[in-house]
């Protein structure tokens, strides 16, 4: 069996270029699904695309000769409860993309079972190209020209807030382009597979222990750190998605996933015009998507609709109106006024001690004129304290809640099996101040924890270089000792 890399056309050993466009065939196993018809219904043509829960093929309905799209699910080889708990992550896709009518987003047809059991889905076929066919032929697009695009994508989406589904894999392989440049394009949202159907009444995770949902290029820092995550995790991922468009770069890059989720976690984006210098961005565009990029959910656009208005308005050159009753904030100003000066200086009048050759009376009232304004100077003075203080608070605790942050990151990526990253962190840190006591051993565990995976990758020099960094007084000193013993036998 032949595979055309261009159209995605299946054909036999004959040939070796594609009779529909000329593109050399790749040989590829044969596929036992090709042209057998399932359900009774749906006759295989051939494979349209594969992606990590499933394998979506072109297919064609024997009644109406209709063409379709049927995704299977890929099941895990070696874990019957993972496999039951995807089955029925399968079904609630269905679920989901059934209770979601509008159109933007692709239309379910049917979903069902095979004969050896394989869940599929049924969808409407599409002709056109994804976002990322699109961005690689052009390169990016310019603000106004993007508008129309992520106005439909923005529609889809609140749709599917709406109904309290959260997408949590926005990216541009699941926006489709669907007409002519001169007639527009009309927007397709794709693949609701891990979307989380926010229902109060189902309380069982059907989240896998060890995984997290989503594209990491795309992924928002809360899926990143696998925690809960509500609407506005789409707001970030389209953000990232139009930043990619508007530059044809993303935001975020790095050489594996880990990396690249550490940097949503814990870097600020660059600006539009840093990447992609000449381009047509307003400081208020540039606002918008920092907005959007905010590493805390609270800080962002709290509805896709809020963001869709920011974004038009930056993008046409217009000021989002605010809803009526709507106060600015402003801020006081850092100095003090003259006459505030002022009122500080006569809380210290010390004339007015000199009462004594007043009555008994204007002394008296004096007197007390003088403990008011005291007490107001003292009063204020301990606010300008209080204030002080607060901002060294903000200023230097904000920066050991974003170390903690990038330890606590760190940490989770060596689960994952990237330790790299968490030495990197805290030998920083540790350059910069002595690292604490329980910091130490991390990166005392780090140390160990990319020895074993040199090791597994047989570079045992570069193992046992590794392991000579853990410090002897550390409880994983024992440990690194012996795998040093072992080590140097290879």
């Amino acid at each position: 069996m032949k595979l055309c890399v261009q159209c995605h056309t299946h054909y036999l050993d004959e040939g070796d270029a594609c009779p529909a466009d000329g593109t050399d065939l790749v040989a590829v196993g044969d596929d036992p699904l090709l042209g057998k018809t399932i359900g009774d219904k749906y006759r295989i043509l051939h494979v349209l695309g594969r992606g990590s829960m499933g394998i979506v093929y072109k297919a064609v309905q024997n009644s109406t000769g209709r063409e379709m799209a049927i995704k299977f699910l890929l099941q895990p080889p070696n874990a019957n409860d993972q496999g039951e708990t995807i089955v029925k992550r399968f079904q609630r896709e269905a679920k989901t993309l059934s209770s979601l009518k509008h159109p933007n987003i692709v239309t379910l047809f049917d979903f069902g079972f095979t004969n050896d059991n394989k869940p599929y889905l049924v969808t409407e076929f599409l002709y056109g190209l994804t976002l990322t066919q699109f961005l690689r032929q052009n390169g990016y697009l310019d603000p106004k020209k993007a508008m129309p695009i992520f106005e439909q994508v923005c529609d889809a989406v609140s749709e599917a807030h709406h109904h309290k589904v959260v997408h949590r894999d926005i990216k541009p392989d699941n926006i489709f382009l669907q007409g002519k440049d001169s007639g527009g394009r009309f927007i397709k949202v794709l693949d609701f597979g891990i979307a989380k159907l926010l229902d109060t009444r189902a309380t069982t995770s059907l989240t896998m222990d060890g995984r997290v949902c989503g594209s990491p290029a795309y992924m928002s820092p809360e899926q990143c750190k696998a925690i809960d995550v509500d609407l506005r995790c789409d707001i970030y991922s389209l953000a990232v998605v139009i930043f990619e468009t508007l530059t044809g770069r993303r935001p975020f890059d790095g050489d594996d996933a880990m990396s690249v989720m550490f940097a949503h976690v814990n870097e600020l984006p660059p600006k539009l015009s840093a990447v992609r210098q000449g381009g047509d961005f307003s400081p208020k565009l540039e606002e918008v998507l920092l907005t959007a990029l905010s590493k805390e959910p609270s800080r962002r656009q709290q509805s896709i609709q809020e963001f869709w208005e920011d974004f038009s308005s930056a993008c046409q050159g217009k000021t989002r109106k605010h809803a009526a009753g709507w106060i600015p904030f402003s801020a006081p100003t850092s100095r003090l006024s003259s006459q505030a000066n002022r009122e500080i200086k006569a809380g210290l009048d010390w004339d007015l001690l000199h009462a004594g050759s007043r009555s008994k009376d204007s002394q008296a009232i004096y007197l007390h004129e003088f403990r008011r304004k005291q007490r107001i100077f003292f009063i204020r003075v301990g606010l300008c304290m209080m204030l002080g203080i607060a901002t060294y608070l903000f200023f230097f605790g904000h920066e050991e809640r974003k170390e903690r942050t990038m330890i606590e990151t760190a940490d989770i990526l060596t689960l994952h099996g990237s330790p790299e990253t968490e030495i990197k962190v805290l030998e920083r840190m540790k350059s910069e101040r002595p690292l604490s006591g329980e910091d130490s051993e991390r990166l005392n565990n780090a140390y160990v924890q990319s020895a074993i995976k040199s090791a597994k990758k047989r570079r045992f020099v570069d193992a046992v270089d590794m392991l000579h960094k853990v410090s002897p007084r550390s409880h994983y000193s024992e440990q690194a000792n012996e795998l040093i013993r072992r080590y140097k036998h290879h």
